[in-house]
């Protein structure tokens, strides 16, 4: 199964289901999933997922991730995401390529997890960030050129 947006919230989501302390809202999924896309296409040189960020009022969005998880509103996330008979998918740690995605997630998980939505929603908004280039430009989606570059800067301490 190719990996997909869906693929890696379920697997944000099953890390925040192993801590009780976590709360996992539709804003958080959406920031968190940003920021993994951000540090992928830098430290993996590649796309985890093919589907482009949407510049909405409260920052990137994926709409697939809307979508799914927009009955949870500003609660806590309790499901994971299923197809259409119902069954869960996740990453498959065997496979080479996954694990290297794997430990990009785990490091996104590591630093922003204790992270609230709005304060994540904060630092998508600042000045120069992919989400606020678009923004200004009018556009609807933001630039995958803006998200390697500035997160190229951002892992390299240039920010």
């Amino acid at each position: 199964m190719e990996a997909t947006a869906i693929v890696f919230a379920n697997e944000f989501i099953r890390r925040a289901k192993n801590d009780p302390i976590i709360t996992l809202t539709p804003m958080k999924l959406q920031k968190l999933l940003y920021y993994f896309y951000g540090y992928c296409r830098v430290e993996c040189g590649r796309k985890p997922f093919n589907e482009d960020f949407q510049a909405w009022q409260f920052g990137p969005v994926l709409l697939s991730v809307y979508y799914e998880f927009q009955a949870f509103r500003t609660n806590n996330i309790t499901k994971y995401a299923t197809d259409a008979m119902g069954d869960v998918y996740f990453i498959d740690p065997s496979d080479k390529n996954s694990r290297e995605v794997l430990a990009v997630l785990d490091e996104v998980w590591d630093k922003y997890q204790n992270y609230g939505a709005i304060q994540l929603s904060e630092m998508t908004h600042q000045p120069n960030t992919p989400w606020s280039k678009a923004v200004r430009n009018g556009a609807s989606t933001l630039s995958d050129d803006d998200i390697v570059s500035f997160f190229t800067e951002e892992l390299n301490g240039k920010r």
